[in-house]
């Protein structure tokens, strides 16, 4: 398997087991408020540790959201309120945003062009 293919079914496996996560905890009624955002925190992590595994690409955004909803089921659950998990959340978009729209684009290889 190539890496690009790796790449591409480690990222369908995540979200797979993302919406499996997120749903099932969403079933059980014994589980606290904040159950699914700790759900989703520990697979954003734990694919995000499986690549660093497999030696591919890490994506820092996943990292961060992972970190993000894991700390903020964790308050929810333990019935902490802030307004920080708000914050971070707008910081987070626009550091995404800012960076996708400054990143130079990658080099594809050689451009061909027809005169």
């Amino acid at each position: 398997m190539t890496r690009a293919a790796a790449d591409k079914r480690v990222d369908a496996i995540g979200w797979g087991l993302l919406f499996l996560a997120v749903g099932i905890v969403s079933l059980l009624p014994a589980m606290p408020d904040g159950a699914w955002l700790v759900a989703a925190g520990l697979v954003m992590l734990g694919v995000s540790g499986f690549r660093a595994w497999m030696r591919l690409p890490i994506h820092g955004a996943t990292v961060v959201s992972g970190v993000v909803a894991l700390a903020a089921g964790i308050f929810i659950a333990a019935g902490l309120t802030t307004q920080v998990g708000p914050l971070v959340l707008i910081v987070l978009g626009l550091t995404l945003l800012v960076t996708a729209l400054y990143r130079s684009p990658r080099s594809a290889g050689p451009t061909v062009h027809n005169s």
